[in-house]
């Protein structure tokens, strides 16, 4: 298994394309606990560079993006 690091992580983002996201189940937990939108979370991985990427343990990474409604310069 190749440990992927996070310039990894920032061209597998460039070639994503949202037909190819999954919807896992703990992903909808979050969904309805959370309230966010699938499609604004959808949108920012397949067309946003993330404010900040960091790489939580081998292979898991957390992007941040601005919040939805929340306009950067």
């Amino acid at each position: 298994m190749i440990n992927f690091n996070i310039e990894d992580v920032q061209n597998i983002l460039r070639k994503c394309n949202v037909n190819d996201l999954v919807v896992h189940p703990h992903i909808l937990d979050n969904w309805f606990e959370r309230d966010y939108n699938l499609n604004y979370v959808a949108n920012c991985l397949v067309n946003e560079v993330p404010l900040s990427i960091s790489k939580t343990c081998e292979n898991r990474f957390k992007l941040i993006y601005p919040h939805e409604g929340v306009r950067q310069n």
